[in-house]
């Protein structure tokens, strides 16, 4: 009974693997127990207990292949692995020569999809920081460097970041390096300059996460803290108990995105407007919305009231991150699972790219493409337009109640085929692949022992983005698999880690 169970569970898989960068095409059922699959000339070749035969996407014939002509290997296909959900486990994949993927599960079901090509990809393997596209010019910042187009720049200077660009008049602004300057560099991203150095932020801010100019001064906001700087009067800090996610300039004032809320400068004081976390603003007519730690809040100018647009949906405590309203009736919202587009209409909501984290600074748009840095799968970019004229997203009703019934619909239909299955092989012999390659998992213990060997040879200067970014994982990963591990969170880990350290080095000096 295991066996049928696990066939369940791959078919919901498989269902909401549409929503990443493929879409299901069709799914075969094949009469008897498939041994593998080969790919001769473009053909799909099965192998089946009752002989050779060659599948047209559609049906099943007779070959002239003999046992003697057929290689094939059980094998994952890897770079299908990549796309597909890391709990799936799936057989083989086998691209057919009219580009759809052939995908065999348990020897018997054939799901057929195809990739989508209009998702571009630049710097796959690197975490974005920043985005500034000038003309056909696409400059991005990452934790590996700074880059135009896949060719690095600044390699000795910039070779850390971790702060968005602000873009005020002729020039650009952003603070890079483990040091902290912050850089002024005109639009062609030459004449570079540090115009505060590092060393002048109070050491209450930590790692800079976002700049911004307004009223003669650099404000500078960070994982703990907020302050300002001018050549005159050199750097201030003006509260060193809040942390920064964005700075923001809206209608003449300065608003700051944080993790406990939302404020406004107001003369020299900062006042709370907001007790949601926010992650960055958006103004779109005479709405202002906040991405943030749960939901997308909206805010009600007449009302004075903010109010979650995502909530009664599967949606409504995700991660968001950043927001981009569209010529016709959509926003399209970067959360910490994916991409969701919004139909300000219908509040319908559909998904793309699921299981990719985006970073909150690292968001562009110009002339009808959106750029969307992720710290999980690149810097990603897709025209707006033709991304709605292909209809091959996953959409999803906004009430749990619908999206409730949709999964009882699909479990219901799981089962009857289960039980189709059990009934149709209850006589057959059994066939069954060897799975071993197949359940190879990432071994935590090994990457957390070594975790923790790299905090405490770099100690001096860390931070928890620098640390996760190491282990290749999800934030909702880290952060669980580390608690699991080290029965405590990073910072608390840091900081255990610096106290034994200053310990050990007392004791010497004794």
């Amino acid at each position: 009974m295991t066996k049928y169970l696990l066939l369940v569970i791959c078919f919901f898989y498989l269902i909401t693997l549409s929503g990443r960068d493929t879409t299901l095409f069709k799914i075969i059922t094949s009469p008897t127990p498939i041994r593998h699959m080969s790919n001769i000339d473009g053909k799909i070749i099965l192998t089946r207990y009752d002989g050779i035969f060659e599948f047209d996407g559609e049906n099943f014939s007779k070959s002239k292949f003999e046992y003697k002509d057929i290689v094939a290997s059980l094998e994952k296909n890897e770079q299908w692995a990549k796309l597909a959900d890391p709990k799936m486990d799936f057989a083989q994949v086998q691209l057919s020569s009219d580009g759809i993927y052939w995908v065999l599960i348990r020897n018997k079901f054939l799901y057929g999809f195809r990739i989508l090509e209009k998702i571009k990809r630049l710097l796959p393997e690197y975490s974005m920081r920043g985005i500034y596209v000038s003309g056909d010019s696409v400059y991005v910042s990452s934790y590996n460097g700074f880059y135009l187009g896949n060719k690095q720049i600044y390699k000795d200077t910039l070779f850390f970041s971790n702060s968005n660009f602000w873009i005020d008049k002729e020039y650009i602004y952003f603070s890079a390096n483990y040091e902290d300057h912050v850089y002024r560099v005109d639009k062609q991203f030459a004449n570079l300059k540090i115009i505060m150095p590092g060393e002048l932020k109070n050491k209450f801010i930590a790692n800079i996460s976002s700049v911004s100019i307004f009223n003669g001064y650099l404000y500078v906001g960070g994982q703990r803290g907020f302050g300002r700087y001018n050549e005159k009067s050199g750097f201030e800090l003006m509260d060193k108990n809040i942390g920064v996610s964005n700075i923001h300039v809206l209608k003449g004032k300065l608003w700051l995105a944080c993790a406990d809320g939302i404020y406004v400068l107001e003369g020299e004081k900062l006042v709370k407007k907001f007790n949601e976390g926010s992650t960055s603003l958006f103004p779109v007519g005479d709405k202002l919305f906040s991405t943030g730690f749960e939901g997308l809040w909206e805010y009600n100018l007449e009302a004075k009231k903010w109010s979650n647009i995502f909530k009664g949906t599967v949606y409504e405590d995700i991660e968001t991150d950043a927001l981009y309203p569209d010529l016709f009736g959509n926003y399209w919202i970067s959360t910490i699972d994916g991409i969701l587009k919004y139909n300000i209409k219908d509040k319908k909501i559909t998904t793309i790219l699921e299981g990719t984290e985006f970073n909150r600074r690292s968001y562009f748009f110009i002339e009808g493409t959106l750029y969307f840095g992720s710290n999980s799968n690149g810097l990603i970019s897709f025209d707006v337009e033709n991304m709605i004229s292909d209809d091959v997203m996953n959409s999803i009703e906004g009430k749990k109640s619908k999206f409730g019934y949709f999964l009882m619909v699909l479990f219901l239909m799981s089962f009857l085929v289960t039980f189709f299955i059990w009934f149709k092989r209850k006589q057959m012999p059994v066939y069954i692949t060897d799975n071993s390659k197949q359940n190879i998992k990432t071994d935590t213990n090994k990457i957390f022992s070594e975790l923790e060997i790299y905090i405490r040879n770099n100690i001096d200067d860390l931070n928890v983005d620098q640390i996760r970014y190491r282990t290749g994982l999800t934030k909702y990963a880290f952060y669980t698999k580390f608690q699991a591990y080290f029965g405590k969170k990073p910072k608390e880990l840091i900081a255990e880690i610096k106290e034994q350290i200053s310990s050990e080095n007392q004791r010497i000096i004794k």
